[in-house]
């Protein structure tokens, strides 16, 4: 006769007892919940605590956990305002089981209207096109559909050319953009002489093709070619004029013209008074 050693008899039975059971079955009929909602009771009793965490694509949710009875309650009723969507339920011990749901929040929030505009600033030497995203979302993050099968709404519109600042929503500045004035397209100049050497010089109005003032501090230079001399003096542009005071000599053949970016006005002969 066989003879079997009490403590493998009383392992034996000691691991019998502690051995975890299969892995928890998915206690509802459909993996879509709306929150908050009743806790959903395991029937399944873990050997230690397990955790469990609900994952949306947005934000994890530590849920509580308790064993009541010989099963494993998770408690939902305090979760509210979640991102709604695709989530994930994860119990976490000496094993990690997953479950793939659908989350929505219980009852409907308000959703408000909001539009993005892109560009902000613009330029009309390049492009007036404004593209206009309009989406409707509500406290909580989710998108609500602006009609039967679409959730964003895209326009794209010409804005004015001329400079200045819009808003198409009043008291929302977020709504607000920017068009600056384009590069000059003609230099015109008014030359003045105050005396024998002195010269007063004006270029203005400068505008752009729509017809804006160009910038303020805009670069000028004035170019003034004296036999075989070149001085360049450079000012800035203010309220669409350049003005500046140069001193000449009263001998030989004088040239003048103003250069900003790449336009340059026609040079303008300067007569000896001798």
């Amino acid at each position: 006769m066989r003879k079997f050693s009490p403590y493998i008899v009383l392992f034996s039975l000691f691991s019998a007892c502690t051995k975890e059971i299969s892995a928890p079955q998915w206690p509802l009929n459909n993996y879509d919940l709306v929150l908050p909602a009743n806790d959903i009771s395991f029937d399944w009793s873990p050997n230690e605590n397990y955790r469990a965490i609900l994952y949306s694509f947005s934000q994890p949710i530590e849920l509580s956990t308790a064993i009541e009875n010989g099963k494993l309650n998770v408690s939902l009723h305090q979760v509210t305002g979640v991102t709604e969507g695709p989530a994930e339920l994860l119990l976490l011990g000496k094993n990690v089981y997953h479950f793939p749901l659908s989350i929505k929040n219980k009852g409907h929030n308000q959703p408000n209207a909001k539009t993005f505009y892109s560009p902000r600033t613009f330029n009309p030497d390049s492009s007036l096109i404004q593209q206009r995203l309009s989406i409707l979302i509500d406290k909580d993050r989710n998108l609500h559909p602006i009609s039967s099968t679409e959730f964003f709404g895209e326009q794209s519109y010409t804005v004015s050319a001329k400079a200045g600042i819009y808003c198409p929503e009043q008291n929302n500045p977020l709504s607000c953009y920017y068009v600056n004035p384009g590069t000059c397209s003609s230099i015109p100049i008014n030359i003045n002489r105050v005396s024998d050497s002195l010269l007063q010089v004006e270029a203005g109005p400068l505008v752009d093709q729509f017809n804006n003032l160009i910038a303020n501090g805009t670069l000028a230079q004035f170019i003034l070619t004296e036999e075989e001399k070149t001085t360049i003096s450079e000012v800035l542009v203010q309220k669409g004029y350049a003005k500046i005071k140069l001193t000449i000599g009263n001998k030989g053949s004088k040239k003048l013209r103003v250069k900003i970016g790449d336009r340059s006005s026609k040079a303008a002969e300067i007569k000896s008074t001798l």
